[in-house]
């Protein structure tokens, strides 16, 4: 009995330890990733000139729309890793990693062969002198998306490497490809190389990063990682992984939605020149919402290797602990922010737009629901527990929208924030609290939802 108490405390101490590393290696990398941008945008602009840049952007665009390509791929992985490695069953994650490969390299493929064909009938067919009969245009647009869809499968590695509680490595890592892009780009404008190899430069620094970490972590610390790649088309760790993915995929739509839909209604309330003021607005107090982000994230991989063992009593008190320390966190930030609001748009913008107390003040309360949320749906995401989330979600999308409407009417741009809060509080909220504790009582009773896979041929 002592030994496993011993075992138990020192896995608990590791997932502890794993978990502060993970969220504050995983800001540092993500306000890198904010700031890097900055930094490359000049540069392209001054070399490709406004209209080639206004074609880079739009492609870049394209690639936030296609986020969904991974078809949920990366959250479902990283729930069945996580369990697996849990359990130490090796095989299965070799197989799993295997069949994600598998997957993304054929999504990926057959991306690139749309959009290749879509760019070279536009080019076709475009009339004279509009922007797509350019050929270094379509190059831009060509370059962009290439990288993009070519890179698909590099996640695999992140996934495995905060299933592995190494999200320092994966964090690592991206920071290093967000300097490399920088560098890259600074370098092709130096040498005065063509437009579409600005392009490349510009889009290349992550994913040859991803690829060095693949590389390395597969010849080193995760070489009992290595892929074993599906013997059938319909392999059952392919099937299953496709199934979760799936449901992960639906959520994301859903949430997406609810979440990006704000523009639109700002739009057809106020009209198309309020959308600037408020666009900026909800993209800088964004910054916050990386808290909810990254401790999400760090707490997904632990709380899946918890509940694989059973330990409910660990999850309990780290999840509420996470919860009030997300909250705090993110309200002493947002003070800050708030505060220096004007002073960082005079830096950013020379004062051109204006964020009322009211707009940034309900920015604020928003991010810091998100972030007190997220612990709590970490645990589901866990286990592949997801519909209490869909619930939640349709309700805050079905209440938040008429909402919205009436009081951007009433009181204007802060109305939207303000009725996103009311409607979290309603139906979010509770759903986040239900569904872990739902998710928390089965894992009590029965093992953590996992697929019957063990030692399939």
């Amino acid at each position: 009995m002592s030994e496993n108490n011993g075992a138990r405390a020192r896995a608990r101490a590791r997932r502890h330890r794993g978990l502060l590393v993970a969220v504050g290696s995983g800001l540092g990398a993500r306000l890198v990733g904010l700031l890097a941008p900055l930094l490359v945008i000049p540069l392209v602009l001054e070399d490709l000139g406004p209209t080639l840049f206004g074609v880079w952007a739009t492609a870049v665009s394209l690639t936030a729309l296609a986020a969904f390509a991974d078809l949920g791929l990366g959250n479902g992985l990283l729930t069945r890793l996580s369990a697996c490695l849990a359990r130490d069953e090796i095989d299965d994650v070799r197989r799993y990693v295997g069949a994600a490969y598998v997957v993304l390299t054929g999504v990926g493929t057959a991306l690139l062969l749309v959009s290749g064909t879509t760019l070279f009938l536009l080019g076709r067919f475009a009339p004279p002198g509009t922007t797509l009969a350019d050929p270094v245009a379509r190059q831009v647009v060509a370059t962009t998306l290439a990288v993009f869809c070519l890179s698909l499968p590099l996640v695999v590695v992140q996934r495995l490497q905060y299933a592995a509680q190494r999200a320092w490595a994966a964090n690592a890592w991206q920071v290093a490809g967000a300097f490399l892009g920088v560098l890259l780009t600074w370098a092709a404008v130096t040498v005065d190389v063509s437009e579409p190899a600005v392009v490349l430069a510009s889009v290349a620094g992550v994913p040859v990063a991803a690829l060095v970490n693949t590389l390395t972590y597969f010849r080193g610390a995760g070489r009992d990682h290595r892929p074993i790649l599906p013997s059938a088309v319909r392999d059952r760790f392919t099937t299953d992984l496709l199934g979760l993915s799936s449901r992960f995929l639906a959520l994301g739509v859903l949430t997406s939605i609810a979440l990006n839909v704000d523009n639109l209604l700002v739009a057809g309330a106020l009209g198309v020149e309020a959308v600037t003021s408020f666009s900026i607005a909800t993209r800088l107090f964004s910054v916050l919402t990386l808290v909810a982000t990254m401790v999400g994230l760090a707490l997904w991989p632990a709380c899946a290797e918890a509940l694989a063992r059973h330990d409910v009593a660990w999850v309990v008190p780290l999840v509420r602990r996470a919860c009030a320390a997300s909250v705090v966190l993110v309200l002493a930030a947002g003070a800050v922010l708030l505060t220096a609001r004007s002073a960082v748009l005079e830096l950013w913008l020379d004062g051109a737009v204006v964020i009322p107390v009211a707009l940034g003040a309900g920015l604020v309360a928003w991010s810091a629901l998100l972030a007190g949320a997220a612990p709590f749906f970490s645990v589901q995401n866990s286990i592949g527990a997801l519909r209490s989330q869909y619930t939640g979600w349709a309700a805050f999308l079905g209440l938040s929208i008429p909402l919205k409407v009436v009081l951007v009417h009433a009181v204007g741009i802060p109305g939207i924030p303000a009725a996103a809060c009311v409607a979290y509080l309603c139906t979010l909220l509770p759903a986040a609290v239900r569904g872990a504790r739902t998710a928390l009582h089965n894992s009590v009773e029965t093992p953590s939802e996992r697929p019957r896979t063990s030692h399939v041929a």
